[in-house]
């Protein structure tokens, strides 16, 4: 009698699997093409190659302390305080863009300078060399200048606290604070 149960109670869990089975559309799928349709073309598998991660080195490097993004606070012209006018510098960790304004020797033309750079510190106290990227500035005439792009330049960046001063020879310098 157990064996008579048991093979009845498999054979209702049996029947219980064929119940409604294949009888609806599976939803998910798209319905068939019509009769006749041309078939579509086979979709190849995209070629996949390795993409170069060459920011990771990166992340585990120390930040240079000059990087951040700086606005100009003072100005000096041959050691004597001048008036700053506007500008900032963004320093990455191998780029660096400027923008500055300020007056000339003349109220009608503003000095103007925008430039990227590509930069690095040259292993001397406080010196950097900037390769220029794209650049251009007005003389005091307010004629335009488009620097040469891979041309270089050697500055003196001297970190005080907060301020950044970017030295530009004879006695002229610019002081920078953080703002970011």
């Amino acid at each position: 009698m157990n064996k008579s149960v048991l093979a009845l109670i498999l054979a209702a869990f049996a029947s219980l699997g064929f119940v409604k089975q294949g009888q609806e559309p599976n939803k998910l799928r798209p319905a068939p093409a019509p009769a006749g349709a041309a078939r579509l073309p086979l979709v190849e598998e995209p070629v996949l190659s390795p993409v170069p991660r060459l920011d990771l080195p990166m992340r585990f490097q120390p930040r240079d302390p000059l990087e951040g993004f700086w606005e100009l606070r003072a100005r000096a012209v041959a050691g004597a305080p001048a008036i700053p006018g506007r500008g900032m510098i963004a320093i990455g960790r191998n780029h660096m863009m400027v923008q500055f304004e300020g007056p000339g020797l003349d109220a009608a033309t503003s000095l103007l300078r925008a430039g990227a750079y590509s930069w690095q510190r040259t292993g001397e106290q406080d010196m950097v060399r900037m390769t220029v990227e794209v650049s251009h500035f007005n003389d005091n005439n307010g004629a335009m200048h488009v620097e040469e792009k891979g041309a270089t330049q050697l500055r003196r960046c001297q970190l005080m606290s907060d301020i950044l001063r970017v030295h530009q020879g004879n006695n002229n310098w610019l002081d920078f604070m953080r703002i970011e």
